[in-house]
């Protein structure tokens, strides 16, 4: 069960801030693997990765949100392929 699921289980997803305090600690997860001096260092800006999340997020509706290993490696597959648009 994902963290924002037992949240919901306990009422507290509607809680934006909650919310946003996952967001927070998957941007500072994928930063920690894609960021400058991460340990796969792509050097992805904090906007970058803000991009790749709110992408992620809006569109792909149809696979859970769950801020896991899936999460960061597709929200690092829409930032490389936002690059190569660039």
């Amino acid at each position: 069960m994902s963290l924002l699921q037992e949240m919901e289980k306990f009422g507290l997803a509607d809680c934006e801030f909650n919310r946003k305090l996952i967001k927070e600690g998957f941007h500072e997860y994928v930063k920690s693997f894609y960021g400058q001096g991460g340990i796969y260092d792509f050097n992805f800006t904090d906007e970058e990765i803000q991009n790749g999340i709110r992408l992620r997020l809006s569109s792909r509706k149809d696979i859970e949100f769950c801020g896991d290993t899936f999460d960061r490696e597709m929200t690092r597959d829409i930032i490389l392929n936002l690059r190569e648009v660039e």
